[in-house]
């Protein structure tokens, strides 16, 4: 018969790897260069493009959300990519309708 361990020893188990929760932290300090190749591309190719051409739907807002995160962690030329990007669609007045469920509420502002 085999033994099942509780979720409460599993974690105890795997945070007490050398690997869990220092290398973590360590490398979320570590600057963009350290990026793995593809997120570098995108961060890079998003950067080359004009900040109107992202839409303020899902894709265009999410794509957005990580680039400030990788602002956060040293890419500088996000700051200004996402405030011309916000600008651009202030100024417009063309922002993406809501597309969630009808019954909820949702408050902007």
């Amino acid at each position: 018969m085999q033994s099942r361990s509780s979720r409460r020893e599993t974690l105890k188990v795997l945070c007490s790897l050398p690997l869990c929760v220092s290398d973590w932290t360590s490398s979320r300090a570590q600057g963009p260069g350290d990026a793995p190749r593809g997120v570098q591309t995108i961060i890079r190719n998003t950067l080359a493009e004009e900040p109107a051409s992202l839409n303020t739907d899902w894709f265009g807002t999410t794509l957005l959300q990580g680039l400030l995160e990788w602002h956060r962690r040293g890419v500088a030329e996000v700051r200004a990519f996402a405030e011309a990007w916000l600008d651009h669609h202030l100024d417009s007045g063309l922002l993406s309708r809501f597309s969630g469920a009808k019954s909820r509420e949702v408050v902007a502002g």
